[in-house]
């Protein structure tokens, strides 16, 4: 029925109905194939002969409430789609596929998009790439001619997108880089596919699932990955990504869901490995998900990433292991927000976050309990690292203001500005401090408006000295917080990581003795909130919340431990502050 179709078909399989196969079906026309069974489901078995589906010609194929078993191929243990449409999953349980290629469940190549929705998949596994899912465009058929913009490459294949490179050399390494030689005068160019494919899997179950890399995902050349209120256990690949493995230009959200247990036992990502070649061409956004007890063997217990943009958020790593960066190792662009890193170990270096490029914490970001030789916490490799307020709280960590460092006002030989002009430039410095510019061109009025707002001080005044004429000076080479690439840092409060190992909790909590607070105005010194208020004791660090003194004890200012009152008084009262509060016994009695 399927194989003759020439027109949509839909085929409903009675629950409890087994089907063997001995060969694969086949769809080879534009058509959308439907199979779809209910209650228990009805099941295809492969016997570990054969895959189930074969898709070419633009065919798509939607498979629900469905148990598929035991398909075996060299590519797609389940579906094969080979200039296909879209593959659809949806209430199925898929369990012991197997492909000794790529893809143990589906192998898309040059085909639409894959969704599995609502499935359970266990025990599925690729001999090289993708246990569940594998996705890829491949190169053209030759590196012949290309098309830029700008100057055209000689010959006639059409590529999607080049930019130049400083290599004259012509080659294809796999990894989606094509080269060409250009006419005297112009430059190599270097593949990238324009279209997305989209990967989506929600509310799905994934176990145990493995390859060689990517232990459920495989992804490269133009692709939206998505991982959505789905859960992954004891996914492993035996070189890079435990569960997704991405390369070169696209995106991947993982969105509330658990991983727990996944490995890479090879260069890294015990969850994910993602890696490009460009800067910021993957962006990788993880958003209320949990890292449990995940390794690597060398990198990035929970994740690996490199040139890569990481955003997470609200999420938490636990447990996780690795030679170097216990829960992350980053080599790009990272932001951590409202998210924890806790009992993470690194053999080496790194037992939290190993970082070699740019990596900003914030919004109540906490890494404590993690182990390393050195950076238990974090360790620097390069670039810069930041801390923004508000710290979690009962925490602090020095602060200062983003600001623009400028070059002084000129001034004369006795220290006093030589001209009412220059005058005039120390009048304006600390609204030129806020201004978005390097030179020492006048700012325009909407710059100057932006500068009061940023402005901490008598914005009013700021305001009313607007139509002045403001004599800003160069910017200095040396800057505090690169505010050219993230002008809304611009006036905040932050904290620059000097570029050594951080061994301790970090943020760094408030002292036994003193009050903690989730106040980011009380978070920018160790005096936090003050010593812990007479009358009651704060007994542990990170202390928001006082305790009230005992019974029979006082506390004084700072207390950190009730003292017992004096031989010879007592007190029934609490929140006493003062030895002289407490009550002497009366006489013919003793108190001790």
């Amino acid at each position: 029925l399927v194989e003759a179709a020439d027109d949509d078909v839909s085929v409903f399989l009675a629950p409890g109905a087994y089907i063997k196969l001995s060969e694969q079906l086949n769809c080879s026309t534009d058509i959308h194939v439907t199979i779809v069974s209910s209650a228990v489901g009805a099941t295809l078995d492969g016997q570990k002969m054969t895959r189930l589906f074969s898709l070419t010609g633009g065919c798509s194929i939607t498979l629900q409430g469905l148990n598929l078993v035991n398909g075996k191929a060299d590519n797609g243990g389940v579906v094969r789609a080979m200039g296909a449409g879209n593959v659809t999953l949806i209430s199925s349980t898929i369990s012991d596929c197997e492909a000794t290629g790529d893809g143990g469940v589906i192998y898309a190549e040059s085909s639409g998009d894959v969704s599995i929705v609502d499935s359970t998949i266990a025990d599925c596994l690729a001999g090289t790439r993708g246990g569940v899912v594998f996705m890829d465009k491949p190169l053209p058929n030759s590196c012949q001619s290309a098309t830029r913009y700008g100057p055209t490459c000689p010959g006639h294949i059409q590529c999607e997108k080049w930019e130049p490179l400083n290599d004259h050399s012509c080659y294809d390494n796999g990894r989606g880089k094509c080269m060409v030689d250009f006419p005297v005068n112009s430059f190599p160019c270097k593949y990238y596919p324009t279209d997305t494919r989209a990967l989506s899997l929600s509310g799905t179950t994934l176990r145990r699932c493995a390859a060689n890399n990517g232990g459920v995902i495989f992804a490269q050349r133009g692709f939206e990955v998505s991982l959505v209120n789905s859960n992954a256990f004891d996914c492993s690949a035996d070189d890079r990504g435990g569960v997704v493995w991405v390369y070169q230009k696209g995106n991947v959200s993982l969105s509330g869901s658990h991983f727990a247990n996944c490995s890479a036992q090879g260069e890294g990502g015990g969850v994910l490995f993602a890696w490009s070649d460009e800067w910021d061409d993957i962006v990788v956004k993880v958003n209320e998900s949990t890292f449990t007890n995940s390794w690597a063997n060398t990198s990035g217990g929970a994740m690996y990433t490199h040139s890569t943009r990481l955003e997470v958020e609200a999420s938490s790593f636990s447990g996780c292991q690795a030679n170097r960066g216990g829960a992350l190792f980053s080599k790009g662009n990272t932001v951590l927000t409202s998210s924890q890193i806790w009992g993470c170990d690194a053999r080496e270096k790194g037992g939290g976050i190993f970082s070699g490029m740019t990596t900003t914490l914030k919004a109540g970001t906490l890494i404590s309990g993690c182990t390393a030789p050195s950076g238990s916490s974090l360790f620097l490799e390069a670039g810069r690292a930041e801390y923004h307020l508000p710290a979690p709280a009962g925490h602090w960590v020095p602060q200062e203001s983003c600001l623009v460092n400028r070059k002084p006002c000129r001034l004369d030989a006795g220290g006093w500005a030589d001209n009412p002009a220059q005058q005039e430039c120390l009048e304006h410095r600390a609204y030129c401090a806020l201004t978005i510019s390097n030179s020492s061109e006048e700012p325009s009025r909407d710059e100057k408006a932006k500068a009061c707002n940023r402005y901490m001080g008598n914005r009013t005044q700021c305001v009313a000295r607007i139509d002045e004429e403001w004599l800003c000076r160069d910017a200095a080479f040396v800057q505090a917080c690169n505010w050219e690439r993230h002008p809304s840092l611009l006036g905040k409060e932050f904290y620059h990581l000097p570029l050594r190992p951080v061994n301790d909790v970090f943020p760094k909590p408030c002292a036994a003795g003193f009050l903690g607070s989730a106040d980011s105005s009380l978070q920018s010194g160790p005096d936090c909130a003050g010593l812990c208020p007479a009358g009651s004791y704060c007994p542990e660090a990170a202390t928001v919340v006082p305790r009230d003194c005992w019974p029979g004890y006082y506390c004084k200012e700072g207390a950190s431990v009730p003292l017992p009152c004096p031989a010879g008084s007592y007190s029934n009262a609490t929140n006493l502050a003062d030895a002289s509060e407490c009550t002497d016994a009366t006489p013919g009695y003793f108190a001790t």
